[in-house]
């Protein structure tokens, strides 16, 4: 779990402070052998088989991160049409096979959750 007080890029959608939840299914030793530059984009970025990729996901532009993968966001999440974000769902892929799971969740929105 990783609190973000400032959020993270993109600016305008996920910079509102919030919580990552990673979901890793690869190891620490493979996580740190992902540099996500040079050959190793290649590698980040490398689609997976479609029917491994939830409907309606997509490779976020600039989504690589080291020691992680590519982020995989649905365009269709509320985040990006205008809604203020409260919570999202990513998938992450390294090589083409997925690495990690990643839920967000904005701090108000977990404490009204708890006080309901």
């Amino acid at each position: 779990m990783n609190w973000n007080p400032r959020g993270h890029i993109p600016p305008g959608i996920y910079d509102t402070p919030h919580f990552d939840f990673h979901f890793y299914m690869i190891s620490e030793t493979d996580r740190n052998k992902i540099t996500a530059v040079g050959d190793d984009l290649v590698i980040t970025e490398k689609p997976p088989r479609q029917e491994h990729v939830p409907k309606g996901y997509v490779l976020a532009p600039g989504g690589s991160e080291p020691r992680m993968g590519a982020h995989w966001i649905n365009p269709e999440s509320s985040e990006f049409h205008g809604q203020p974000f409260t919570k999202t769902f990513i998938y992450g892929f390294y090589d083409g096979k997925m690495a990690f799971i990643d839920a967000k969740k904005v701090l108000l929105v977990m404490v009204g959750s708890i006080c309901s």
